[in-house]
């Protein structure tokens, strides 16, 4: 059985871990039978992964160890003359190196270390270890550098971004890892590296259709690849409806089918939703049936009710203001009017020229001053509909 050691967690409060012990068995050809391997009794194993014909051990204190095939150098052991090796070797490649994440891909493998480098060895035909080489016997490190056009205002250009990794896995021909940045990062060749036009790549690319997306996690297939990015969900099962207003919606009930996606239970529509980006096909789940679009629009309403009513406003007023501007307007015009008048009658010799240009500038200014109230008077209106009382 094995043992427990206490390990403090972020809050301070200690739980009990249980001790990594491997264990191996194998079927198929006869009677299936657990063993261990005598190297690592007394190893916490932490991160284990499979390739065709080899595997490989990391520790809890970041050591590597692997077994298995070595045709291709992918055990990564120095000096080591066989071609397959049934018990556990030390990766002394990596004995300088804390190793965090471990990958196998068909014939190669990788590893990351706590500082975020990159390791690879083994077959390296298709590039799938950052070298067009047949074979990279030992752990050899990956270059992942954001390579900026940009140039400072010296024309210089700007310093190499080196990229820290924190996860990563391995397909038969390509590699995929995730930054601590949440981007993802492909080389390698075939169609699971993500690149439109490109078939082959010994430098590590950037897939920019995930760019700003927050890539959680990576597993790559044969020949595909496969991410999770996070999803912003507000708490308690809240969402937003089209106003903004936060809503609480019911848990989705799915149903299941052998050979076809996932239903809703309510609609039978699918939950999924696609989308296809050149060589990146993006899988999301936001369903929302018949039923829960009405709920939504019934508390658009509500919430819409809701405000009208804790602002009123009567309509009569609106109108009132309105005509009580336009009386102003009027008034003032039969004033001015009068005035003009009274300054022709009091002026017997007065020039026709001088007198029509004041009757057009009167005119105008007369005329400046109602456009400047329709203005006014429309901006007005404008404002209470945008308020919803119009």
């Amino acid at each position: 059985m094995a043992e427990k050691s206490p390990v403090k967690t972020q809050g301070g409060q200690k739980k009990e871990e249980r001790d990594g012990l491997i264990a191996l068995w194998q079927g198929y050809h006869g009677e299936i039978e657990v063993r261990t391997f005598p190297k690592l009794s007394t190893q916490q194993v932490r991160r284990v992964a499979i390739g065709d014909d080899h595997t490989i051990f990391c520790t809890e204190g970041g050591q590597v160890y692997t077994c298995g095939s070595n045709k291709h150098g992918q055990l990564g052991a120095e000096n080591l003359e066989v071609d397959y090796s049934a018990d556990p070797v030390f990766v002394s490649g990596l004995k300088d190196i804390l190793i965090k994440d471990v990958a196998c891909g068909s014939n190669h493998c990788a590893a990351v270390s706590r500082d975020g480098q990159v390791y690879c060895w083994g077959e390296s035909s298709h590039s799938q270890c950052g070298q067009q080489v047949n074979k990279v016997p030992t752990p050899t490190r990956v270059q992942i550098q954001n390579l900026s056009q940009d140039t400072c205002h010296h024309g210089n250009p700007l310093e190499v971004e080196e990229i820290k990794i924190a996860q990563i896995s391995c397909g038969a021909q390509h590699t995929a890892a995730v930054s601590r940045n949440g981007e993802i990062w492909v080389w390698g060749s075939g169609k699971g590296l993500g690149i439109k036009d490109v078939a082959e790549t010994e430098k590590p690319v950037c897939l920019q259709n995930l760019v700003n997306r927050n890539v959680i996690s990576v597993s790559c297939g044969l020949n595909h690849t496969l991410v999770i990015v996070e999803k912003s969900v507000l708490p308690d099962d809240v969402t937003l409806t089209p106003r903004g207003s936060r809503l609480r919606s019911s848990v989705l009930d799915t149903v299941t089918h052998d050979f076809m996606p996932s239903t809703c239970a309510k609609c039978n529509a699918e939950i999924y939703s696609y989308k296809d980006l050149n060589d990146t096909c993006i899988i999301s789940v936001d369903h929302l049936c018949d039923s829960q679009r009405s709920l939504d629009s019934s508390s658009v309403s509500q919430n819409l009710n809701e405000s009208v009513s804790e602002k009123p406003c009567d309509t009569d007023e609106v109108f009132l203001d309105l005509e009580s501007e336009k009386d102003k307007s009027q008034s003032s015009e039969k004033q001015e009017g009068n005035n003009t008048s009274n300054e022709k009658s009091k002026s017997e010799s007065g020039d026709v020229e001088k007198a029509s240009c004041k009757d057009s500038t009167v005119r105008n200014q007369t005329e400046d001053k109602n456009n400047t109230k329709k203005v006014r008077v429309r901006r007005r209106i404008r404002h209470l509909g945008k308020k919803g009382y119009l």
